[in-house]
């Protein structure tokens, strides 16, 4: 594999405008996941799905968003990531919008598959931005703060979502139209904002072998690492299914109404920005 060009001007793009964009961006990506759950029980009514026809709305969006994360993460190390990720977030702000417009089950699980495809670029090229930009000395706590924008997001998602609909009565698809607008302008800051390296002779790659490097597959599985990744997927796996279902069970098996719902289901993440915010402080030796 060849050496690519690192398309980032540090000199130009200042570690805090890449704190604050990724930020931003796990706040509307987390947002728009947690804007369906407290509307669930609406849109079953309305389109008169049975129990797995509703859990088939988050499995297509989740199967799109994992499938598409590795291609989209290998592009980022060749092409800009600025251009990938603000196209993408262009992509899936416009079809949440259509997710509100849509008038038929079907069109509504396309249109929330291609919210997948879009988000799904974000993980590996924002943390490839963020890893070139931030000196080493703010990484930990520049990628907490980052991190912290998926909690703001939950609380935003779902208080905008129990608000709206259950509590204001609005139609199920108001939160998605809300929601789209700020996305799309995200997306459009990211390529008006960052700056990339121009392309010149002195930047092109070196073809030579020694800068070639091989990478050491059998590295990537060391027994710490592998038990890291299990740890990671264990604690993600069950943070989707909390934040995807907890709203219908506090509405459909504990009948919890209105904003309530909102409030009970974002208790975690309130909790969790101080938390990892105070231990990403923490230097341990």
């Amino acid at each position: 594999m060849e050496n690519t060009i690192d398309p980032i001007n540090k000199r130009h793009n200042s570690w805090v405008t890449i704190i604050l964009l990724n930020f931003f961006g796990w706040i509307f990506i987390y947002a728009d996941r947690t804007i369906l759950n407290p509307v669930m029980p609406a849109i079953q009514s309305e389109f008169g799905l049975n129990h797995s026809q509703l859990g088939l709305i988050s499995s297509l969006f989740f199967l799109t968003y994992t499938i598409v994360q590795m291609p989209f993460s290998t592009l980022a190390d060749y092409f800009s990531k600025k251009w990938i990720i603000g196209l993408g977030f262009i992509f899936f702000g416009v079809m949440t919008l259509f997710s509100g417009l849509v008038t038929t089950i079907g069109l509504f699980l396309i249109t929330r598959a291609m919210v997948g495809i879009g988000e799904g670029n974000f993980y590996g090229a924002s943390y490839g931005l963020s890893s070139q930009v931030l000196p080493k000395n703010k990484l930990t706590f520049g990628t907490a703060l980052i991190n912290s924008g998926q909690a703001f997001g939950q609380i935003l998602g779902t208080l905008l979502s129990s608000i709206l609909v259950l509590q204001l009565h609005f139609h199920w698809s108001t939160p998605f139209i809300t929601i789209s607008v700020p996305t799309v302008i995200v997306g459009l800051l990211y390529i008006l904002v960052i700056r990339d390296k121009p392309f010149n002779a002195s930047t092109k790659p070196n073809h030579s072998k020694t800068a070639i490097k091989s990478i050491d597959i059998k590295a990537l599985f060391t027994r710490n690492l592998s038990c890291t990744y299990l740890m990671l997927f264990a604690s993600i796996y069950g943070q989707i299914v909390m934040i995807t279902w907890l709203p219908l069970y506090l509405i459909d098996y504990r009948h919890i109404s209105g904003t309530n719902v909102g409030w009970v289901a974002s208790i975690v993440p309130f909790i969790a920005i101080p938390s990892a915010l105070l231990f990403a402080r923490i230097k341990i030796i």
